[in-house]
């Protein structure tokens, strides 16, 4: 109960089961999480929980909010996601996660300074984004459609001589820019 105060949570959760029944949360009968509730984990996660980390959750690691030798069960209310460069952080100390109100996860420096993902102002025409550069070209009387970024390769074999040619040739005039 008092761990279910700590997570945020009543005492009397009910257990997450799998199809036949069986708990997936496993409690304090095991320190690590196992498979099932790494890939329940990454679906209800997605990406690492850090701030702002774009990490794709099939690529980080289940972590105890409340440490599992502090008491803290292998639950799935109890896991986070975190990247291995995340991870690593948090166990060097850089900084602590908690429950906010409800599900809330709330990642904090030592000294108690929350952080938060950066937020960026929204591009506009003066500032830049695609509205910009579409001004930006068609100043110079260029214009940016659906077929500007296909290529021009029409499927044929690749001639090999043609390639090393091309590289000899940009590597003398290279060194004929560099100079004695």
């Amino acid at each position: 109960a008092a761990v279910a105060r700590r997570l945020g949570c009543d005492a009397d959760i009910v257990a997450i089961t799998e199809k036949d029944g069986l708990p997936i949360d496993v409690g304090r009968r095991r320190r690590l999480f196992t498979g099932k509730q790494r890939r329940a984990l990454h679906a209800r996660d997605r990406t690492c929980r850090y701030p702002g980390c774009p990490i794709s959750a099939s690529r980080t690691r289940g972590h105890h909010i409340i440490p599992w030798w502090e008491g803290g069960p292998t639950d799935l209310a109890n896991g986070v996601s975190l990247c291995e460069f995340h991870y690593g952080r948090l166990h060097e100390g850089e900084f602590t996660i908690r429950r906010g109100a409800g599900d809330e996860l709330i990642f904090e420096t030592p000294d108690g300074v929350e952080i938060a993902p950066s937020r960026r102002e929204p591009l506009d025409a003066s500032t830049g984004g695609a509205a910009y550069l579409q001004c930006c070209h068609a100043e110079r009387g260029l214009a940016i459609v659906a077929t500007t970024p296909s290529a021009a390769w029409g499927g044929e074999r690749c001639d090999p001589n043609y390639v090393a040619d091309v590289y000899s040739e940009a590597a003398f005039n290279a060194r004929a820019r560099a100079g004695p």
